[in-house]
């Protein structure tokens, strides 16, 4: 009996094979360069110039791997460090936000809103008031 090619192969998301060890090398890779990074934005660009390889390999690598992509993956880790200094520290709103490469404070609200369901100066009062 020939064997199916979906059979041979685990998938992910019905389309993407399993990630072989190289893909997850340069994913892993890819999420050290990011969270090294979090005070600054970082491009698809930046990523396949620094790794030498290309955007659609950056792309498709790091959503095979962490099954979501580079974009909204970093943006949720920035907005967890940022929740971790509104509750751990006096810095302002405004100054959390510079320290994760925001340079608009709405801007920021909306990303932070976006991972939190809350603004802000809201999840300090939340999470400080609960402590």
């Amino acid at each position: 009996m020939k064997e199916e090619p979906e059979e041979k192969y685990k998938t992910i998301q019905n389309t993407k094979r399993v990630p072989g060890s190289r893909q997850r090398k340069l994913a892993d890779g890819i999420r050290q360069y990011l969270m090294a990074n979090l005070d600054r934005k970082v491009t698809i660009t930046e990523l396949a110039d620094h790794f030498h390889v290309s955007e659609t390999l950056i792309k498709n690598c790091f959503k095979g791997v962490y099954g979501t992509t580079v974009h909204v993956w970093f943006r949720t880790e920035k907005m967890k460090a940022a929740a971790q200094d509104l509750v751990t520290t006096d810095l302002s709103v405004l100054e959390i936000a510079g320290k994760y490469g925001f340079d608009n404070g709405s801007k920021f609200a909306k990303a932070f809103s976006g991972v939190f369901s809350l603004p802000p100066s809201e999840f300090r009062l939340t999470k400080i008031s609960r402590n």
